[in-house]
Protein backbone atom coordinates (compact mmCIF):
# COMPACT_ATOMS: atom_id res chain seq x y z
CA UNK A 1 0.00 0.00 0.00
CA UNK A 2 2.93 2.34 0.64
CA UNK A 3 3.99 1.79 -2.96
CA UNK A 4 0.55 2.84 -4.24
CA UNK A 5 0.57 5.90 -1.99
CA UNK A 6 4.03 6.91 -3.24
CA UNK A 7 2.93 6.47 -6.85
CA UNK A 8 -0.09 8.72 -6.25
CA UNK A 9 2.07 11.38 -4.57
CA UNK A 10 4.59 11.30 -7.42
CA UNK A 11 1.73 11.54 -9.95
CA UNK A 12 0.22 14.56 -8.18
CA UNK A 13 3.65 16.21 -7.90
CA UNK A 14 4.58 15.66 -11.55
CA UNK A 15 1.21 16.66 -12.95
CA UNK A 16 1.19 19.80 -10.84
CA UNK A 17 3.94 21.07 -13.14
CA UNK A 18 2.59 19.67 -16.40
CA UNK A 19 -1.07 20.70 -16.17
CA UNK A 20 -1.52 24.37 -16.97
CA UNK A 21 -2.84 26.24 -13.98
CA UNK A 22 -5.98 28.20 -14.73
CA UNK A 23 -6.38 29.23 -11.14
CA UNK A 24 -5.79 32.58 -9.63
CA UNK A 25 -4.93 33.29 -6.01
CA UNK A 26 -7.12 31.60 -3.44
CA UNK A 27 -9.51 34.16 -1.97
CA UNK A 28 -10.51 34.10 1.69
CA UNK A 29 -13.85 32.37 1.00
CA UNK A 30 -12.15 29.55 -0.88
CA UNK A 31 -9.61 29.13 1.92
CA UNK A 32 -12.38 28.98 4.53
CA UNK A 33 -14.31 26.44 2.48
CA UNK A 34 -11.18 24.35 2.10
CA UNK A 35 -10.60 24.51 5.85
CA UNK A 36 -14.18 23.37 6.45
CA UNK A 37 -13.75 20.58 3.92
CA UNK A 38 -10.61 19.31 5.62
CA UNK A 39 -12.30 19.37 9.04
CA UNK A 40 -15.34 17.47 7.73
CA UNK A 41 -13.11 14.95 5.93
CA UNK A 42 -11.23 14.38 9.20
CA UNK A 43 -14.47 13.82 11.12
CA UNK A 44 -15.68 11.46 8.37
CA UNK A 45 -12.37 9.60 8.63
CA UNK A 46 -12.80 9.24 12.39
CA UNK A 47 -16.40 8.02 11.96
CA UNK A 48 -15.29 5.50 9.34
CA UNK A 49 -12.53 4.28 11.65
CA UNK A 50 -15.15 3.88 14.38
CA UNK A 51 -17.28 1.79 12.02
CA UNK A 52 -14.41 -0.59 11.33
CA UNK A 53 -13.47 -0.71 15.03
CA UNK A 54 -17.03 -1.85 15.84
CA UNK A 55 -17.99 -4.27 13.04
CA UNK A 56 -20.59 -5.97 15.20
CA UNK A 57 -22.58 -2.72 15.38
CA UNK A 58 -21.91 -0.98 12.05
CA UNK A 59 -21.40 -1.73 8.38
CA UNK A 60 -19.54 0.49 5.92
CA UNK A 61 -21.67 1.40 2.90
CA UNK A 62 -18.96 2.93 0.71
CA UNK A 63 -17.91 0.07 -1.60
CA UNK A 64 -14.48 1.61 -2.31
CA UNK A 65 -13.55 1.74 1.36
CA UNK A 66 -15.09 -1.65 2.10
CA UNK A 67 -13.21 -3.43 -0.69
CA UNK A 68 -9.97 -1.66 0.25
CA UNK A 69 -10.30 -2.71 3.88
CA UNK A 70 -11.17 -6.26 2.83
CA UNK A 71 -8.00 -6.39 0.73
CA UNK A 72 -5.51 -4.31 2.77
CA UNK A 73 -6.96 -4.20 6.29
CA UNK A 74 -7.91 -1.23 8.47
CA UNK A 75 -4.79 0.68 7.38
CA UNK A 76 -6.62 1.40 4.14
CA UNK A 77 -8.98 3.87 5.85
CA UNK A 78 -6.38 6.63 6.49
CA UNK A 79 -4.82 5.93 3.09
CA UNK A 80 -8.20 6.42 1.38
CA UNK A 81 -9.00 9.68 3.15
CA UNK A 82 -5.53 11.15 2.74
CA UNK A 83 -5.42 10.26 -0.95
CA UNK A 84 -8.90 11.56 -1.77
CA UNK A 85 -8.24 14.78 0.14
CA UNK A 86 -4.95 15.35 -1.70
CA UNK A 87 -6.59 14.72 -5.07
CA UNK A 88 -9.51 17.04 -4.25
CA UNK A 89 -7.16 19.85 -3.17
CA UNK A 90 -5.04 19.31 -6.28
CA UNK A 91 -8.11 19.57 -8.54
CA UNK A 92 -9.39 22.64 -6.66
CA UNK A 93 -6.04 24.35 -7.03
CA UNK A 94 -6.10 23.86 -10.79
CA UNK A 95 -9.58 25.36 -11.22
CA UNK A 96 -10.36 28.97 -11.97
CA UNK A 97 -11.49 30.88 -8.91
CA UNK A 98 -15.13 31.03 -10.02
CA UNK A 99 -15.29 27.23 -10.32
CA UNK A 100 -13.09 26.45 -7.33
CA UNK A 101 -15.62 27.84 -4.87
CA UNK A 102 -18.40 25.74 -6.37
CA UNK A 103 -16.27 22.60 -6.44
CA UNK A 104 -15.09 22.93 -2.84
CA UNK A 105 -18.62 23.88 -1.72
CA UNK A 106 -19.99 20.73 -3.31
CA UNK A 107 -17.32 18.57 -1.65
CA UNK A 108 -17.91 20.29 1.71
CA UNK A 109 -21.67 19.72 1.44
CA UNK A 110 -21.22 16.06 0.54
CA UNK A 111 -18.80 15.49 3.40
CA UNK A 112 -20.94 17.41 5.88
CA UNK A 113 -24.07 15.48 4.93
CA UNK A 114 -22.18 12.20 5.37
CA UNK A 115 -21.04 13.04 8.88
CA UNK A 116 -24.50 14.41 9.75
CA UNK A 117 -26.26 11.20 8.69
CA UNK A 118 -23.60 9.10 10.44
CA UNK A 119 -24.17 11.16 13.60
CA UNK A 120 -27.93 10.73 13.30
CA UNK A 121 -27.42 6.98 13.02
CA UNK A 122 -25.39 7.04 16.25
CA UNK A 123 -21.86 6.68 14.91
CA UNK A 124 -19.43 8.27 17.33
CA UNK A 125 -16.17 10.09 16.77
CA UNK A 126 -13.13 9.05 18.80
CA UNK A 127 -10.29 11.54 19.08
Amino acid sequence: MKKIFCIILVFVFITSFSIPAFSEEWNIEDKMLLGGLIVTKFIDYKQTSYIFDHPEEWKELNPLIKSGVDKYGNNFVPFYFLTTTLVEVFIADKLKSEYRGRFVSFLFGASFSTIYFNYQAGIKVNF
